[in-house]
C-alpha cells in the first residue's frame, strides 16, 4: 500500500511511486487517511499478515518518512476480524479510530474473495474430510521450498502449531489428522516463515462430517478380475468382513476387508473363483450385517 502528497500546484511532494505505507507481508485494503497537524499524515487500513483482519496503523512525516516503524501500528489485533477503519486526528500528532468489529458474514465473504497475491508461497489445493479425518494438501508455489508450519485451532480456542511441513516428491504440503470427533469444526493455517516473521495463508475450514449409516449400497460381480465390487457406508472405525453365500444358505466365500475406517468406501475382492449362478453378499460389522443380492456370469 503507498500514498502521495501533492503541494498546492499539484506537483508531487514525493517519488513519483508514492511511499510505503507499510512494509509488512499480507495484504492491505480499505486505507483511511487524515492530517496529523503537522504537515503529515495518518493512515489506518484493514490488515491481512497475521492470517486475519486487523487494524493498523501509520503515520508519515511530510516528507514521506514512516515515523510509527515500517509495518505500522496495532490498532485493534483482537479476536475475529475489524473492519472499515475511518481515522480523525486529534490535533496533537495523534488520531481517533473507529472500525466495524466481529463483521457480518457477508462481509466477511467480500473480504475472502478478494484477489490474493500468491506468487512464490503455497497455493492450497484442496481437502478432504471423512467423519474422523482431515487431509489437506498445499502446492509449492516457487522453486525455493519456504519453511512452512501449519496451525490449527476449534474455534474459539486460540491457534497452536499442529506440524511442521516439508514437500514431497510430488512439491505438495500434507498434513493430515484423524481420531477428530464427527460434527467438529477445526480450522488451518499455513504459517510461511519470513525475514519479518511469520506470513499466515488464508485459513481453511474442515467440518468434519457426522458418520453416515451401516450400509451395503451395492454387490456386483466383475468378469475381469473374477471380482467382487462392493460399495458401503460404515459408521465406525470397526473391523469389517465380506461373506458369500449360495442359494442353499451354505458359506462359499469369507473375506476380511483392510477397509475398517468411518465413512463411505468402493472395495474390489479379486478372484472369487465362483460358478455362474445366484448368490447372496453379507457385509459384518460387528454384531451389524447388511445384505444383497450378486449374480455371477462367466
Amino acid at each position: 500500500m503507498r500514498a502521495q502528497r501533492l503541494l498546492p500546484s499539484g506537483a508531487l511532494a514525493w517519488p513519483d511511486s508514492g511511499r510505503l505505507v507499510s512494509t509488512a507481508p499480507g495484504e492491505q485494503y480499505a486505507p483511511a487517511i487524515a492530517a496529523d497537524g503537522d504537515g503529515g499524515a495518518i493512515v489506518a487500513w484493514e490488515d491481512s499478515h497475521a492470517g486475519r483482519a486487523d487494524i493498523r496503523a501509520a503515520r508519515l512525516s511530510v516528507a514521506g518518512e514512516l515515523l510509527w516503524g515500517p509495518a505500522g501500528q496495532p490498532v485493534c489485533v483482537g479476536p475475529g476480524d475489524q473492519f472499515a477503519p475511518t481515522v480523525t486526528s486529534d490535533g496533537l500528532g495523534g488520531a481517533f479510530f473507529t472500525w466495524t468489529d466481529a463483521a457480518a458474514p457477508a462481509r466477511g465473504a467480500i473480504l475472502s474473495a478478494r484477489p490474493v497475491v500468491t506468487a512464490g508461497l503455497p497455493v492450497f489445493l484442496d481437502m478432504t474430510t471423512t467423519p474422523r479425518r482431515a487431509h489437506l494438501r498445499w502446492r509449492v508455489g516457487s522453486a525455493a521450498t519456504p519453511t512452512v508450519s501449519i496451525e490449527r485451532r476449534e474455534p474459539p480456542a486460540d491457534w497452536s502449531e499442529a506440524a511442521g511441513l516439508h514437500a514431497n516428491v510430488d512439491s505438495l504440503f500434507e498434513y493430515e489428522e484423524s481420531g477428530l470427533t464427527p460434527g467438529s469444526v477445526i480450522e488451518y493455517r499455513l504459517a510461511v516463515q519470513t525475514s519479518e516473521g511469520p506470513l499466515y495463508l488464508p485459513v481453511q475450514t474442515a467440518r468434519i462430517p457426522a458418520p453416515p449409516p451401516f450400509a451395503l449400497r451395492f454387490a456386483r460381480y466383475v468378469a475381469s478380475g473374477d471380482a467382487l465390487q462392493l460399495h458401503f457406508t460404515l459408521p465406525a472405525d470397526a473391523p469389517v468382513s465380506v461373506e458369500v453365500m449360495d442359494v442353499a444358505g451354505r458359506r462359499v466365500r469369507r473375506v476380511g476387508l483392510a477397509t475398517a475406517e468411518a465413512g463411505e468406501h468402493d472395495v474390489r475382492v479379486p478372484g472369487l473363483g465362483l460358478a455362474s449362478g445366484w448368490y447372496f453378499v453379507r457385509l459384518h460389522q460387528g454384531r451389524d450385517v447388511r445384505g444383497s443380492r450378486l449374480v455371477v456370469v462367466r
